[in-house]
């Protein structure tokens, strides 16, 4: 917009978060000739309250009335303004970790150069995040009963230009303030406490005065969550006006929460070689002595989301995303770090990613509109309707340039290659599956006349299982498998650069300028 201050705010001067933020750590180290231990205890907490309203003004919209509804002129025509829904959110996040450490390295130079290094790590950690968002409801409405239909949200409008004003007054209680009957109602919320048991071990040997380094790893997960979401409106015990219209918490009944735990483990290697370092290549050693080759293969296994996952059709928990990743290349480092050049291709396949269940409501359709009567099969409510996960996979691969120059002591100049592409392995199998499953069903439904029998129910109408029948399947062709995945960036680039003085009154300070490209996009 022409002429605006871009320091202008349109919120209310007490539109404000209030925040509490404490951390305490504590760490023990001892070494013992080449052992090396170290514990220590980590804590934070953080809290945040949008105390009147959490949103703020981010739309510009022309007042085009020429009149007010009282039929007064309009003082504000043409101006420009915004209305903002009122809401208020909480959130609170707690964490606890226990850690320790222990690495020994010992060396045998007349078995290859031998050196060796093993680590030793342990966490346990526990997090507890609980959040609410609260709102102003009307609870009188003549035409919409229910405060959380979006009828009975609270909005407030403010004028761009105008002095920006105090609601806090008003928001913390419109009663008799503003016309109808408002009630402070809870609209979301959930309690979730997560723990994680951590072991892993790394092994780091290296040969022939470092020319080869062998690294090996292994860890051990156990991961578990219990999770208290809100009740779903409908379900028995949900929160209501018997409630005062507050967080009624729990998965499927009141209190029960969601828990899973699982174990998971996983291991990776790698191995950096320098094979011209030799002093039989002569003068090609100069060359080529800084030229090493990667090689690095890692497994790796994300823990259950904090959230409630829907089950899979079989009613099994979804599995844990599961990822692999190769990656092998060169690297070139000029003595004296005056350089260093890497060039690595690399592939993960990840498998089992968390997706829902496409065409729901569009299945639910069809088996309402065949006469079903099921919840399970006619509603899409989680926990006691068609809902469900289906999980997918993919597979990223690309090349990687970087080179890091150090021309001068003061200058570092770094620039950045890559060129990733990500393909789909899997998509909707259970969604496919169920379709071809019940194809038959659903056909002979769209082609029958409304009320006819089939299976002893009655057909509700043909046309909309046509109509859904046809979705499906729309969405179903445009599943490619095999091909690239879209909305994927092709071609990145970095460049940056950093200047350090190293003498005088500016003596250090570093300056850094960069810039990054992205390219187009499948």
């Amino acid at each position: 917009i022409p002429d605006i201050d871009p320091r202008f705010a349109a919120a209310p001067m007490d539109n404000v978060a209030d925040r509490d933020a404490s951390t305490l750590f504590v760490n023990l180290e001892h070494r013992v000739g080449n052992l090396f231990v170290r514990v220590g205890y980590t804590k934070n907490d953080f809290d945040n309250n949008t105390i009147w309203s959490n949103a703020s003004p981010n739309a510009a919209i022309i007042d085009v009335n020429r009149l007010l509804p009282n039929g007064q002129v309009n003082p504000r025509y043409l101006r420009t303004f915004t209305d903002v829904e009122q809401n208020n959110i909480y959130s609170q996040d707690a964490t606890r970790e226990y850690y320790g450490m222990a690495t020994y390295r010992f060396f045998a130079p007349k078995w290859w150069d031998y050196k060796q290094q093993v680590s030793v790590n342990l966490r346990n950690r526990d997090t507890e995040s609980e959040n609410r968002t609260s709102a102003w409801r009307r609870s009188d409405n003549p035409a919409q009963a229910d405060p959380f239909n979006n009828a009975n949200r609270f909005f407030y409008r403010v004028y761009w230009g105008d002095a920006r004003p105090y609601l806090g007054p008003v928001l913390q209680d419109p009663n008799g303030k503003v016309p109808g009957r408002w009630a402070y109602a809870d609209t979301a919320g959930s309690v979730t406490d997560r723990g994680t048991r951590s072991t892993s071990a790394t092994s780091q040997s290296a040969f022939f005065n470092e020319k080869v380094a062998v690294t090996l790893s292994y860890s051990r997960d156990e991961v578990k969550v219990e999770n208290l979401p809100r009740l779903a409106a409908g379900l028995p015990g949900s929160t209501g006006t018997a409630g005062g219209f507050k967080n009624l918490l729990g998965f499927r009944t009141a209190g029960t929460p969601f828990k899973r735990k699982e174990t998971a483990s996983s291991y990776a290697y790698g191995v950096v070689t320098y094979p011209f370092q030799s002093a039989r290549f002569g003068h090609v050693k100069h060359v080529l002595s800084p030229l090493g080759f990667v090689v690095n293969y890692a497994e790796n296994n994300q823990p259950p989301s904090s959230g409630v996952q829907n089950p899979l059709l079989s009613g099994d928990l979804p599995p844990l995303t599961h990822s692999d990743t190769t990656d092998y290349g060169l690297r070139y480092s000029i003595p004296g770090g005056k350089a260093y050049v890497t060039l690595t291709h690399y592939q993960t396949t990840q498998r089992d990613n968390p997706a829902g269940f496409g065409s729901a409501v569009d299945i639910a359709n069809i088996w309402t509109n065949l006469g079903y009567t099921d919840p399970k099969l006619t509603t899409t409510t989680a926990g006691v309707g068609f809902a469900y996960s289906d999980p997918n996979s993919r597979r990223l691969e690309g090349w990687e340039a970087e080179i890091t120059a150090n021309p001068t002591r003061n200058i570092t100049l770094t620039a950045n290659y890559s060129h990733p592409v990500s393909y789909i392995i899997t998509e909707s199998e259970d969604r496919k599956a169920y379709v071809a499953q019940h194809r038959a069903e659903w056909e002979a439904g769209a082609r029958a006349a409304q009320g006819q029998l089939i299976g002893g129910r009655a057909i509700l109408d043909p046309t909309l299982i046509q109509t859904a029948l046809n979705n499906i399947d729309n969405g179903l062709a445009g599943l490619t498998t095999g091909t690239l995945e879209n909305n994927q960036v092709r071609h990145r680039v970095n460049l940056a650069g950093a200047y350090s003085f190293r003498e005088g009154m500016l003596r250090g300070l570093r300056v850094n300028a960069g810039v990054q490209y992205r390219g187009h996009g499948k």
